[in-house]
């Protein structure tokens, strides 16, 4: 069975780039080596050449001119070594070792090192290579043989390698500028194409992802609107059965609380896909956050006595612009979190302050607090502290998400402040009104 894997664009992107970086620079590797071996080859012909052509002129030359009027002998050398590069200096070296003209110092210089003096002897030209680098020649040493056959001097060339070394690093240069722009010219329009591949596919994901939400708008729509009727029907029969005096409450009560809970659901599924679609119609009147506040409180009331909960209400008089029944369901929603994740004899504060052109509405109650990693998912839909679970609490996590929506649909903005074991502090920032 074969074993099936699929790389990403970004992979193949870098793999393509890899390939073409490899090819393109190997191949400029090689043929810059290719290059200096040949030009070394060359050079060192040229080398051997001249050496060759050079001493059946500069041994005669110096017997003839030497003694007898150096400057012309000079003249002479200087322009032999014109003509080649690759020497700048030479001797002339008797069959004793003894140096009797050296190019730079124009004069009778030390005997030839001892290493030397046997070649000096030989009748055959000898080819020394560098030490660091064997495709250089370092030294050549060449018989001055006369047609009669006699061998009295040796000519013994040092060459110097630094110009051929700047034109082969000059050259080399130009081949990898050359390997790097021809990558460039390649990279650039395959990563192109790869680019835009990629763009194409996460066009298509995008326009599935936007599909796949639609439908789960419309059966979400669909399915809470179902619901109403059935819900309607087991509330009515609820109603009925309740005035049977044959059946005891204690029956009806857990069916009319889980028609409750249904129906809170089923609404609250509505709301936040309207708020999502910017569907919901905000009527924004000029109100009063203490009223707004204060409807809430009495609405909990019964399960703030439950508790034994403290609640103190501050009575700042503070106007913002706000759809009454929206923001009295976001503001409900906290204070229900603050008593039900409250400690029993807790308390609640409700404060209103202003702060430049702004409301601000908190509340701080004394209850188990949120630990720090649930902080950043406090306002995500269906996320529940675990501890939350062990307070019993039957909500499926879409009170504050709620709240959060109808907060932002009012320009506003929702914070939050928690020490877990201590308590939260939630605060409601809205524009005050003009």
């Amino acid at each position: 069975m074969g074993i099936k894997f699929q790389l990403n664009s970004k992979s193949n992107l870098a793999i393509v780039l890899s390939i073409l970086f490899i090819v393109y620079f190997t191949s400029a590797y090689f043929f810059s080596l290719n290059n200096a071996q040949k030009s070394f080859s060359d050079y060192n012909n040229q080398v051997k050449a001249f050496a060759k052509v050079s001493t059946k002129q500069i041994v005669p030359n110096f017997e003839l001119y030497f003694n007898s009027g150096s400057y012309k002998f000079k003249e002479g050398i200087d322009e032999i070594l014109g003509s080649n590069k690759t020497i700048n200096e030479f001797s002339i070296s008797d069959m004793e070792g003894n140096v009797v003209y050296n190019s730079k110092q124009s004069k009778k210089a030390e005997r030839v090192e001892s290493v030397d003096l046997k070649l000096v002897n030989s009748l055959e030209t000898t080819y020394l290579q560098n030490n660091n680098n064997q495709n250089k020649i370092s030294k050549i040493i060449s018989p001055f043989i006369e047609d009669w056959g006699a061998h009295r001097y040796s000519v013994i060339y040092l060459t110097s390698y630094s110009v051929i070394d700047k034109e082969i690093s000059s050259f080399n240069f130009q081949i990898f500028l050359v390997a790097f722009l021809a990558f460039l010219a390649s990279a650039l329009p395959i990563g192109g194409l790869i680019l835009k591949r990629e763009y194409s596919l996460v066009k298509k994901k995008k326009e599935l992802l936007e599909d796949l939400n639609i439908q789960k708008d419309n059966f979400i729509i669909a399915a809470s609107h179902n619901l109403r009727t059935p819900i309607a029907v087991l509330e009515g029969y609820l109603t009925i059965i309740q005035k049977v005096e044959t059946i005891e409450n204690n029956y009806i009560k857990p069916i009319r609380d889980a028609v409750e809970q249904l129906s809170v659901l089923s609404e609250n599924m509505i709301l936040i896909n309207s708020l999502l679609n910017h569907e919901e119609h905000i009527e924004k009147k000029n109100i009063s956050l203490v009223s707004i506040v204060k409807k809430s409180v009495k609405d909990l009331n019964p399960f703030l006595r439950r508790k034994g909960i403290n609640l103190k209400l501050a009575s700042n008089e503070l106007k913002v612009e706000a759809d009454f029944k929206l923001l009295e369901k976001a503001i409900t929603n906290i204070l229900d979190n603050a008593i039900k994740f409250n400690k029993p004899r807790g308390s609640i504060k409700i404060g209103l302050n202003k702060e430049n052109d702004h409301a601000i509405l908190s509340i701080e109650d004394s209850g188990i607090g949120i630990k720090k990693n649930f902080v950043p998912h406090i306002f995500k839909p269906f996320d529940r502290q675990a501890d939350f679970i062990n307070y019993e609490y039957q909500g499926i996590g879409l009170g504050l998400y709620i709240a959060k929506l109808i907060i932002d649909a009012h320009q506003g903005e929702i914070t939050l402040f928690t020490r877990e074991g201590v308590g939260s502090k939630f605060s409601i920032i809205l524009p005050l009104k003009p």
